[in-house]
């Protein structure tokens, strides 16, 4: 699939954050931890890779970049380590300018696409994953493990990428090539 994401791989900030935690989550056999080298902020899909041409990709992302050119970086708090319904997630707040940037490539999405519903229209609830359960978990011991260990970073997120996106069911992750990054604030100055 075909989604924007912010990666968290050349945020030193992030790798970081999730490297304090790795000790408490690969003590957890029902959790698959996330490389530092695939953890991300999902942030908008855009399609599947079989219903959408490279031709329809390079509009989406022409659009994308008009749209987003005159927002700025997104200041963001992440963490502390939280179980949410996948696994073991990093809250990151505020919600608000991560929402600008996902109405822009929703926006961006619908016109370049007109003929196609915008997906992933549902409540969204910024977050980086640490880890993804492998099983049924119930959460008392992990939030025990995690309420100790409350560790958050500051980040400055100035690029949003499209990525192709695919399920690595025999490791449990996710991994993805780059297809497009978009700088914000690349035509704030103009404003």
């Amino acid at each position: 699939m075909y989604t924007w994401h912010y990666t968290m791989g050349e945020h030193e900030g992030a790798v970081d954050l999730a490297r304090s935690y790795a000790p408490l989550l690969e003590a957890e056999p029902r959790l698959d931890p996330v490389p530092p080298q695939w953890l991300h902020l999902t942030t908008q899909g855009v399609g599947f890779t079989d219903e959408i041409t490279l031709d329809e990709i390079a509009v989406v992302v022409d659009a994308a970049r008009e749209h987003c050119r005159r927002l700025a970086p997104v200041r963001v708090e992440v963490g502390p380590a939280v179980v949410g319904d996948e696994g073991v997630m990093l809250p990151v707040t505020p919600v608000e300018p991560l929402m600008a940037v996902r109405g822009a490539l929703r926006t961006a999405l619908a016109q370049a696409r007109p003929q196609v519903d915008v997906p992933e229209s549902e409540q969204y609830r910024p977050h980086v994953s640490l880890a993804y359960c492998n099983t049924t978990m119930p959460a008392d011991g992990v939030d025990a493990a995690l309420a100790a260990h409350r560790h958050r970073r500051a980040l400055t997120l100035s690029t949003v990428s499209l990525i192709e996106l695919v399920r690595d069911g025999d490791n449990r992750l996710y991994r993805w090539s780059p297809v497009a990054d978009i700088a914000l604030g690349a035509g704030a100055e103009q404003s």
